[in-house]
């Protein structure tokens, strides 16, 4: 049996529900009697009685628009440069400026390198080939928290944000 068809009756705004069988047909209203066309006009009511319009049908997609992802062997579309159910990058083009951009390494370089210089300071830098600042940022913190925590503790937060790739004045500005 087929789903009821719900009906808003313009003279008292009540929903009614009618069997399927009677679509196309004029009925009146349980609550005014006023004549109702029995006719699929909406899916549901929305918050304050809104007729929300039937959705539409999605468009057709043909099997041949869908490829599985390398990585993760969901179904997405050909054209996609970046799979949404598992976040790689498709295109090989914005792989490559990616890990440009992040020195040549993965996804996870800059954070290897934070995490480096959390336990010990400068040791980022030295994973990121600077192997002199490294032990400038070393020799920095040990001093300033041989001299007072404070001090130290913001130097030690600096190398760890400077070991990300980030920007120390900046990360200065905003503590």
């Amino acid at each position: 049996m087929s789903e009821p068809i719900r009906v808003v009756c313009d003279g008292c705004g009540k929903t009614i529900r009618a069997p399927a069988h009677y679509l196309g047909q004029t009925a009146p209203c349980p609550g005014c009697s006023t004549p109702v066309r029995i006719e699929r006009q909406f899916r549901a009511l929305g918050r304050g009685g809104d007729i929300l319009p039937e959705p539409e049908p999605p468009p057709a997609t043909s099997p041949l628009d869908t490829k599985p992802c390398p990585y993760c062997a969901e179904t997405i579309k050909t054209a996609a440069k970046k799979c949404r159910f598992c976040g790689e990058l498709l295109d090989h083009g914005l792989r490559l400026d990616r890990l440009e951009a992040r020195g040549g390494r993965g996804v996870s370089g800059s954070g290897l390198a934070m995490v480096l210089s959390f336990v010990v300071p400068g040791l980022g830098q030295v994973y990121n080939g600077k192997v002199l600042v490294g032990i400038l940022w070393l020799l920095l913190v040990v001093i300033g928290y041989s001299a007072f925590v404070l001090p130290g503790l913001l130097l030690h937060i600096c190398c760890v944000i400077h070991a990300g790739g980030g920007s120390v004045v900046s990360a200065v500005k905003n503590l």
